[in-house]
């Protein structure tokens, strides 16, 4: 589908850019996967306090949201949209589906496997392994 849009092209035994409409298409792309990624991160450094047991969503996004802005002036976020309530909520969600975090009756906590330890800070590594640190080239 990629190579059907012009945002890949295939040729001489490998896969390319496409077309310029089609390179804009991949960079939009690629700015909505960094943005949940930061944010990702960000959440990931917000349950850090889950250690001292669980506590409610919205208690978790009202510490994120400060710390966002920090670690964005600190340059550790690239993106200021990584900084929002919604996605913040989502990612916790999203931390639940990914076995990092238990919810009950609108309560947060660790799971088990992170309880111990630097397995919090594991949460955030893994996240930051996946961030894009280069840039475009055509």
């Amino acid at each position: 589908e990629m190579v059907a849009e012009g945002e890949l092209a295939e040729g001489e035994g490998a896969i390319r850019l496409g077309t310029t409409d089609g390179q804009a298409r991949l960079r939009f792309y690629a700015a909505m996967v960094r943005s949940f990624l930061e944010a990702a991160r960000l959440t990931a450094r917000a349950i850090a306090s889950l250690g001292k047991g669980p506590q409610p969503g919205k208690d978790i996004v009202k510490r994120a949201l400060p710390l966002g802005d920090k670690m964005f002036l600190a340059g550790e976020l690239g993106l200021r949209e990584a900084i929002s309530r919604a996605v913040i909520e989502n990612t916790l969600e999203a931390f639940v589906d990914l076995g990092y975090l238990t919810r009950e009756d609108g309560a947060y906590a660790l799971a088990p496997t992170y309880q111990e330890g630097d397995a919090r800070e594991t949460i955030e590594r893994r996240i930051a392994s996946f961030q894009f640190q280069g840039g475009w080239s055509g």
